[in-house]
């Protein structure tokens, strides 16, 4: 059993572990005590607050004492047991939960897995997979997998919480219409593979359903003014056009060494200033080595991120280029992430100054 933290306004009633939303609102709690402490700490739920009802209270920690909101328990599901012990007698134990965490919201595409922290990590994840899958409107190939579950935590369709006493949950919803988009966009851009049939529908082997064919552009200028509805569009500078002026530099092929799945380009300024070296400063140095360090560190550093959104600095040591000093010093990058020029995802390695 794991260590009991005493709930101070309620005697004889114990928790080993609890978890808290990002709203600070009762994922999910464990009580443990007798049976007839147990009975009255429920039926004080249901009771005002200015009768003495409770509807939260404090919970001593290790770390602190935080106060526990357990909501509305018609949002909850209960389970419980008896267990006996040498010193107490006979126990009884109730778990507290949210329904999504038995009773997927399919309607929604929302769902809740909860897991302890010590259960073995590949099996918490395969089930985390097999939980999206079914949730998912469209079918997802085993394949696509690593690129997927990426993708849904940096847009934040899984959101992990840790509680206290040992267990974590991860937190799902997927936006239909966004899904659809994100795959469509990461099929264009060859991040994800999948087969068509003769209409062009990209299927999905594991069910029998398909997903709705990648949209066409008759051309590029057509589709940019859709998306910005009236405005008269004059010039667009896009990616390609910027690779071939020299203003970015395609690297794919190394990034995906690195770990990268989607496309991946630096700006001039990077490459020159970070990855070029010359003949004459002598052959310490090779660009492809300098490369890597660029590629890999940003690739470590995304992998690591807690935090949401499309930009991200990151830091390395390189000797620069464009400075005499033949000593490493430590520089700062920016990882731009967005839509490429048919609305695939692709990444961007920049200067913190540059946009």
């Amino acid at each position: 059993m794991s260590q009991l933290m005493p709930i101070p306004e309620v005697t004889g009633v114990f928790t080993e572990a609890f978890l808290l939303d990002d709203h600070s609102e009762t994922v999910f709690i464990s009580f443990i005590g007798k049976d007839t402490a147990i009975q009255a700490f429920r039926a004080s739920w249901s009771i005002p607050a200015s009768q003495g009802g409770l509807t939260d209270f404090l919970v001593e920690t290790q770390n602190g004492t935080p106060r526990i909101h357990l909501g509305n328990p018609e949002n909850m599901e209960f389970q419980s047991g008896r267990f006996s012990t040498n010193l107490f007698g006979e126990l009884v134990q109730v778990w507290m939960f949210k329904h999504l965490a038995q009773k997927p919201d399919y309607a929604n595409r929302k769902a809740i897995q909860l897991y302890r922290l010590d259960e073995d990590k590949a099996a918490t994840q395969d089930n985390l997979w097999a939980l999206v899958k079914d949730l998912s409107h469209l079918p997802l190939l085993d394949e696509w997998r690593p690129v997927i579950v990426d993708l849904l935590f940096q847009k934040d369709w899984i959101k992990q919480w840790k509680g206290v006493g040992g267990i974590a949950a991860h937190n799902i919803h997927l936006p239909e219409e966004e899904l659809e988009a994100l795959l469509q966009a990461n099929i264009q851009s060859g991040a994800l593979l999948a087969e068509a049939d003769k209409d062009g529908l990209l299927i999905a082997i594991d069910k029998q359903t398909t997903l709705p064919p990648v949209p066409k552009a008759n051309n590029k200028s057509e589709t940019l003014n859709d998306f910005w509805s009236d405005t008269e569009l004059i010039h667009t500078y896009t990616r390609k056009q910027a690779m071939e002026d020299g203003y970015l530099v395609d690297v794919s092929t190394l990034a995906k060494e690195a770990g990268f799945v989607v496309p991946v380009a630096i700006t001039r300024e990077v490459w020159t200033r970070f990855v070029e070296w010359p003949e004459e400063k002598g052959s310490h140095q090779d660009e492809t080595g300098r490369l890597w360090d660029v590629l890999f560190m940003a690739f470590i550093t995304m992998r690591g991120t807690k935090t949401g959104g499309t930009q991200l600095l990151y830091k390395l040591n390189c000797v620069r280029c464009d400075d005499s000093s033949s000593v490493a010093q430590e520089v700062e990058l920016k990882i731009v992430s967005g839509p490429g020029d048919d609305g695939e995802h692709v990444i961007t390695i920049m200067l913190p100054n540059e946009s």
